[in-house]
């Protein structure tokens, strides 16, 4: 298995399954964790080249 490159970092809502984007968090404790779109915690996801440009 090769090496995966690591672009950064999405947000996904896990309750509307939405990705974030910066401007739809919301800083609570110093920590980027809320989805205005439904005020549900978000998590961080790793994204990799490979999986955007597919396998």
């Amino acid at each position: 298995m090769s090496e995966k490159t690591l672009l950064g970092f999405a947000f996904i809502c896990p309750k509307c399954k939405e990705t974030a984007s910066k401007s739809d968090l919301i800083v609570i404790n110093g920590k980027l964790e809320w989805c205005k779109a439904c005020k549900c915690h978000c998590i961080a996801v790793s994204i990799y080249k490979e999986d955007i440009e597919g396998k």
